[in-house]
């Protein structure tokens, strides 16, 4: 696999825009989270503000099982419960019962091909709803071509609120690979400047563990420590913080109409 050079090590007890940290926190990880600092590089490099912003890093597999799987089995679940309704409107029958009576229900109006075809859709629909309810997901039952779709707008950075990293380099530690990250820019954090400058220089945890000041933006375990373990390259960094920019600084506004959408494209035809 050819990962794109997107990291490389970081400078000796520094600090900048794109370093990533290990052992940060994040609302909905608790396991190997990364930090990335996008705080501008003068306020980083001239320590101008007393708060550096950072977003976590959690890994791509672990992001991909916390916001892309359920929705799309809950897209399944409705393409599934449209199939039924399909059958139940090939049959002659309104397809609005299910909603009334059930889809369980409505498999005694039909018989014969129609039948059989309503109770293999209705038994994928119920194994579905049990993965939904209980949050346990048989990856089995989507087609591998849904869901490299998302896959392929993940590494493409297609998605909003997301940016994907190849590959996380920790060169403090032997240039192990950790695999490929993701940014949740829908997060961003604020960690104190003393606390960053000590990341820098490498922050053991039983120092935090005994403090009396708050870390509350570092996962403390006895043994470990929290260090620059790479820089995230230019031109990738921006990127990063173009995406989070478009993310917060949106315009709502009021959406054009059905006809005028329709009157310029007849209009566009002559």
């Amino acid at each position: 696999m050819s990962a794109r050079d997107m990291v490389h090590p970081p400078r000796l007890r520094t600090v900048t825009q794109g370093s990533v940290f290990n052992h940060a926190k994040c609302q909905d990880f608790s396991s190997s989270v990364l930090g990335l600092f996008i705080s501008a590089r003068c306020d980083l490099a001239q320590q101008k503000q007393e708060r550096f912003i950072y977003v976590p890093l959690v890994r791509a597999a672990d992001w991909l099982d916390y916001y892309v799987f359920p929705k799309l089995f809950s897209e399944h679940h409705t393409s599934l419960l449209n199939a039924l309704k399909t059958t139940l409107t090939q049959n002659k029958h309104c397809p609005s019962s299910i909603d009334t009576f059930g889809a369980e229900r409505c498999a005694s109006l039909l018989d014969g091909k129609a039948l059989a075809q309503y109770q293999k859709k209705l038994s994928e629909l119920e194994a579905i709803t049990k993965m939904i309810q209980s949050g346990i997901y048989d990856k089995s039952a989507l087609s591998s071509k849904t869901i490299k779709s998302k896959t392929d707008d993940l590494v493409s950075n297609k998605i909003e609120g997301a940016f994907f990293i190849d590959e996380i380099i920790d060169y403090q530690n032997g240039e192990t690979r950790l695999g490929p990250y993701v940014a949740v820019l829908s997060e961003p954090s604020s960690i104190p400047r003393h606390i960053a400058l000590e990341i820098a220089d490498g922050l053991d945890h039983e120092h935090i563990i005994e403090s009396r000041l708050s870390y509350g933006c570092i996962e403390a375990k006895r043994g470990e420590m929290s260090y620059v373990l790479c820089n995230v390259r230019s031109p990738y960094i921006e990127l990063a913080l173009q995406k989070f920019s478009a993310l917060y600084s949106r315009i709502g506004v009021e959406d054009p109409s059905t006809e005028l959408k329709n009157r310029i494209a007849k209009e566009a035809a002559l």
